[in-house]
């Protein structure tokens, strides 16, 4: 209803465009597509040349992020990976919490990092995992890719999306797939372990970098909100009866 009503429409990336397009009807000239962003500048103070063994998942464990195959995952890896850590951190329900021996290396945080604490990690860990059935554009993603982190991700429409601009399909799984995730995540680990690595992340966060940084989303809104009127110049704003809905 609120979507139809709309004048306007904004998506957050081609995946959530799409959605729209398939679940709501609406004219589809109403639709603008202003891909989401994170802060670079912030992440340019952090140093990430001195890279760990530790690979991420950190997200809110609900069925839609599909914690569970995650865990399950990272218990049979640490074994097989003595040296490198397995961080899982959030909170809300999963299987984890059922684990009542796990290796050593495999560390579980109950609990919201804060954004300091989560970036800090991620400028130290080599790979991030996402597992989600479905995402629109994870800002989590893009950050950790920031950060120089290899990105292995399920086949969400929306991690396909990111995974394409930063060339690392290579690294995505099939969602759902226990097997697929752990052979990606291998992938993942014999990447870190060749000598280009270096390289690699720098071309990655490079990417990451340039198509997902906030300052053109920003850029973005302000055209928007400028051309309907809603604000006077990139510097001020004034008041509209124009409505639009944000998804």
């Amino acid at each position: 209803f609120v979507v139809g009503k709309a004048d306007k429409i904004i998506a957050v990336s081609k995946t959530n465009a799409k959605y729209l397009e398939n679940n709501f009807k609406f004219d589809l000239e109403k639709l603008e597509i202003i891909t989401n962003g994170f802060d670079v500048k912030k992440i340019l103070t952090l140093d990430i040349s001195k890279k760990e063994k530790l690979i991420v998942f950190n997200t809110k464990w609900i069925s839609v992020k599909n914690p569970d195959i995650t865990a399950l995952a990272f218990r049979k890896l640490a074994k097989k990976y003595p040296k490198w850590r397995f961080l899982f951190t959030g909170r809300g329900e999963s299987i984890v919490q059922t684990f009542d021996n796990h290796p050593k290396n495999f560390e579980v945080i109950e609990r919201f990092l804060s954004q300091e604490e989560l970036f800090d990690l991620l400028s130290k860990s080599s790979i991030y995992v996402n597992s989600s059935h479905n995402e629109g554009l994870s800002l989590g993603i893009v950050e950790a890719t920031g950060l120089g982190n290899i990105p292995v991700l399920s086949d969400a429409p929306g991690n396909i999306e990111v995974a394409t601009k930063l060339l690392t399909k290579r690294f995505v799984f099939e969602r759902n797939n226990y097997s697929s995730l752990i052979t990606s995540i291998e992938k993942a680990i014999r990447a870190c372990e060749n000598k280009k690595i270096r390289q690699t992340r720098i071309h990655i966060a490079n990417r990451s970098r340039k198509y997902f940084a906030n300052t053109k989303t920003f850029r973005k809104y302000r055209s928007f909100l400028s051309r309907y009127r809603l604000i006077k110049s990139f510097k001020g704003a004034k008041s509209s009866k124009l409505s639009y809905s944000y998804t």
